[in-house]
């Protein structure tokens, strides 16, 4: 059975090769990813950052990938990610949590793990205490966007990055758990 799970540290470089061949069709965009410019060096980093997660199938072998960082009053819960990751609420409240570079292997697309990765970061953002989980998508692959906004993600901005108009639609989620008003159905 597949599970998302944090990396490894022996497990950077196939991060980062996954992440290079999930990013490789950009180059026909004109514009390639500044994630195929990203090297060992920068992925260990991130995973110093914040965090880098894995999906992996039951025999180990990796299905995809992505990297996460704790934002704003989040960030100084970062010692409870340990906690948060085995399942355990951290009792802090409010912050963000932002996610970037989700790849799937080519040969494991449309079987769901872009929908469990993104599942598993949110649960993660609850138990972290987060009320709002952020990611950004390339505009011009429009399948991007209209795969977060199935997942009931709202867009927040359109914006011009290296040059490009609207090369970038950044996305959030409110995770915040509604009060209970006192009122029956």
């Amino acid at each position: 059975m597949a599970r998302c799970r944090l990396a490894r540290a022996d497990e950077l470089e196939a991060v980062l090769e996954l992440t290079h061949a999930a990013f490789a069709p950009t180059i026909a965009l004109g514009l390639p990813s500044t994630a195929l410019r990203e090297d060992l060096a920068f992925v260990r980093a991130e995973a110093k950052r914040g965090g880098v997660f894995v999906r992996e199938a039951g025999d180990g072998a990796l299905l995809g990938c992505g990297r996460f960082a704790l934002l704003e009053e989040a960030a100084a819960r970062r010692d409870d990610l340990a906690r948060a990751t085995a399942g355990m609420a951290t009792g802090g409240r409010g912050g963000a949590l932002a996610f970037a570079r989700l790849a799937v292997r080519e040969e494991a697309r449309g079987r769901l793990h872009g929908h469990a990765m993104v599942a598993w970061l949110e649960e993660l953002a609850r138990r972290l205490g987060c009320t709002e989980i952020r990611c950004a998508a390339r505009s011009e692959r429009p399948d991007n966007r209209g795969f977060y906004l199935r997942l009931g993600y709202r867009i927040t901005g359109v914006f011009d990055r290296h040059g490009v108009p609207g090369l970038r639609t950044e996305l959030a989620k409110s995770l915040a758990v509604p009060t209970d008003t006192g009122a029956r159905p």
